[in-house]
């Protein structure tokens, strides 16, 4: 079922976004609302979605009356029965459904999905070839290119690490193969004027990047597209949540060490300066032995009479190799 609060993140497949898919804008503004709902780095998907009417409003700045009906109606009509061709890894392209089942009562406020076991793998538990991106970042967009477009932008400027990138040119007909134009907008200027213009201004209006495109000519025919994409000053990458996780352990590591190197180097000079024992000996002392063993040793040493000490340092040095605290 839903959470209380949609998460930032959008985080695919690449296959997903490479995807041939022919969805209109409000097919796609579902399914991006839908996969804001997962815990992509959970083992375990929900058996449904349960998508709030008034949450979807929000989330797309769109009027709330009437949503109901035209989000069953694109469910039922279009959505459910859509199908779409993922191009795989090894080359090999699957069809497949995204949804397998759609639940709804009538002035509930809510519709409940399922997805279809063919597409979990593509949205869950990731570990190579993903785009994740803030999913506030395509919430304006009015055209399902603009979204699409986006998508490819956003994870080929990801998989390089850059704020600044030049993307190989894409034959015309591939873009629009996977943008579900194949046979639409056969006059070029169309496709200019309604894909890549319409893109461009709400690309660079309202999402972190800005993008401009080059025609590439044969003769005087536009054969191919190059998208030059730049990160909008201040903006960051989003990070997957399993990145983010393991960025944590990281930083907790690296604190916990530097947390141990303060320890080892207070004590180091606690040996030097109190207890008299020779700079490398009492370095040698930090590198071998725990400080709390080492404290406690000390606590040893200090109960013993000074007088009956001839070499202090000599004493306390071999009072931690030996471990004298056991004789306590």
């Amino acid at each position: 079922m839903e959470n209380s609060k949609s998460k930032e993140l959008i985080t695919k497949s690449n296959n997903l976004i490479e995807a041939r898919l022919n969805f209109s804008l409000m097919e796609y503004r579902i399914i991006l609302y839908s996969v804001s709902l997962i815990n992509t780095v959970s083992t375990d998907l929900p058996d449904a979605f349960e998508i709030n009417i008034k949450n979807f409003a929000q989330a797309f700045e769109i009027d709330v009356n009437g949503l109901y009906s035209d989000i069953k109606q694109t469910l039922m009509t279009k959505f459910f029965n859509r199908r779409f061709t993922i191009l795989l890894d090894d080359g090999k392209k699957k069809v497949c459904h995204w949804l397998d089942s759609v639940v709804y009562e009538d002035h509930s406020g809510y519709i409940e999905l399922k997805f279809s076991n063919d597409i979990v793998p593509f949205l869950q538990n990731l570990k190579t070839r993903y785009t994740t991106y803030y999913f506030e970042k395509i919430t304006k967009f009015k055209s399902v290119f603009s979204v699409r477009i986006y998508e490819y932008c956003i994870m080929e400027i990801n998989k390089k690490n850059s704020d600044y990138c030049v993307l190989s040119a894409i034959v015309l007909d591939e873009l629009k193969l996977m943008l579900g134009l194949n046979d639409k907008y056969n006059l070029y200027a169309h496709f200019k004027q309604r894909v890549l213009n319409k893109a461009s201004e709400e690309i660079n209006a309202y999402s972190d990047l800005t993008i401009d495109f080059e025609e590439i000519k044969k003769g005087r025919a536009v054969e191919a597209i190059k998208f030059t994409v730049k990160r909008k000053n201040g903006c960051k990458r989003a990070k997957y949540e399993a990145e983010i996780e393991q960025q944590l352990q990281a930083e907790s590591y690296i604190n916990i060490n530097q947390e141990i190197d303060l320890e080892a180097q207070a004590m180091k000079a606690r040996l030097i300066k109190n207890y008299l024992v020779n700079e490398k000996i009492a370095e040698s002392l930090v590198d071998a032995y725990p400080v709390e063993s080492i404290q406690e040793n000390l606590n040893y040493v200090d109960h013993v009479k000074i007088e009956h000490v001839k070499d202090l340092g000599a004493y306390t040095a071999n009072a931690i190799k030996e471990d004298y605290k056991l004789k306590r």
